[in-house]
């Protein structure tokens, strides 16, 4: 059975292929590190506003859309 992939997915493997990838040394260290950069990343602790154009906000819900996020974010 072949699976078909997506042109991302394809330059994934072939770069896994080439041995780009490199194990980690401490993986709960990292998982840690990382979780506590995309908590910092994440917090909502400062309250912005700012005022665009209607059309401006309408690009921008529409590209939220397509990224899949919400516009406010």
């Amino acid at each position: 059975m072949k699976i078909k992939l997506t042109k991302e997915e394809k330059e994934i493997l072939d770069s896994f292929e080439k041995g780009e990838w490199v194990p980690v040394a401490d993986l709960s260290k990292r998982k840690k590190e990382l979780t506590e950069y995309a908590r910092n990343t994440l917090r909502k602790d400062k309250r912005l506003n700012i005022r665009i154009s209607e059309r401006g906000l309408i690009e921008l819900q529409r590209k939220a859309v397509k990224e899949g996020l919400p516009y406010q974010t």
